[in-house]
């Protein structure tokens, strides 16, 4: 897996998190507002004239409300798991370091991308200038090799 891949991996987790925590938000408020309407319904009385709610309406209601008390409990355990990120990502430190993560993610692609398409060619290394010190001394070390092996 490519570094640029892992650094995606940690924006969107940052991301999903921060929607993650919004959506349950959402799911408590709305259960809770549901919990109000059947507390409502259960008091029964929706004028001066309405009865009161027979037996089977209350067991009806009450596995209504049972239902949106488990959504609500679900709904708060998430909120509570994601919410010190969540916090975070929102906050001007997070924004601002989501923000940094999606140009490293940038130049991490373009360096990757230079490193995969790159080509090389063969250069000639004869035409730099010698260092004129340098070359007396390897000519000096030419000519005693000459010398050596003349001799024998």
């Amino acid at each position: 897996m490519t570094l640029s891949k892992k650094i995606e991996i940690i924006i969107k987790i940052l991301e999903q998190c921060k929607s993650d925590y919004d959506w349950y938000e959402a799911r408590r408020v709305d259960a809770e507002l549901e919990g109000n309407n059947i507390s409502h319904e259960m008091e029964g009385k929706k004028s001066e004239n309405s009865p009161l709610p027979n037996y089977k309406e209350r067991a009806r209601l009450a596995t209504v409300w049972q239902k949106t008390l488990l959504t609500r409990r679900a709904a708060k355990n998430n909120i509570a798991i994601n919410q010190h990120l969540a916090e975070f990502v929102n906050s001007n430190a997070g924004m601002a370091t989501l923000n940094d993560l999606k140009q490293i993610l940038g130049k991490t692609r373009k360096a990757e991308a230079a490193v995969e398409n790159r080509k090389y060619t063969v250069r000639k290394t004869d035409n730099a200038p010698m260092n004129p010190v340098l070359q007396k001394n390897i000519n000096a070390l030419i000519n005693e090799w000459k010398k050596g092996s003349s001799e024998k």
